[in-house]
């Protein structure tokens, strides 16, 4: 039986758990059937529920089209990705994807994510800019109005 030399054991196992945990497909599209998705969250600190609209794609199954998002909470809402695109936050643009100086990552090829505040005061904010990946966490609830 050959002897299995340590370095290359090593080598190998940690290729093969990197290409496990990216999902071996190296393309970096989320749920959307292969294509790219926006996780866009919303944190809402106002006192007054806020309706969000995405101009892009549809909502994926996480999500709804158009959704509110109550007072002091937040939501994660996913979508198909679309550029150019634009979000909304009761009916006052937010945020547009062709203002962008450099494009989305990857010229839109994998998913993003974004993240936005209601202030008490209601105007909305990019908080969090656009990044690469599906990970954007919600912030504890009693974090949202203090």
């Amino acid at each position: 039986m050959p002897r299995i030399r340590p370095v290359r054991f090593l080598v190998v196992t940690i290729l093969s758990l990197s290409v496990a945990a990216c999902g071996g497909s190296g393309s970096g599209a989320g749920a959307g059937g292969g294509k790219a998705n926006l996780h866009l969250l919303v944190v809402n600190s106002s006192q007054s529920p806020v309706t969000v609209t995405y101009s892009g794609g549809e909502p994926l199954s996480t999500s709804q089209d158009k959704p509110k998002v109550e007072k002091c909470t937040a939501a994660r809402l996913d979508y198909l990705l679309k550029d150019p695109f634009q979000v909304s936050v009761d009916g006052k643009q937010v945020f547009d994807s062709s203002s962008l100086p450099a494009g989305l990552p990857q010229g839109g090829a994998t998913d993003v994510t974004l993240g936005m505040t209601v202030a008490k005061d209601g105007k909305t904010t990019v908080d969090q800019p656009i990044g690469v990946g599906k990970d954007i966490t919600k912030p504890a609830a009693l974090g949202i109005c203090y």
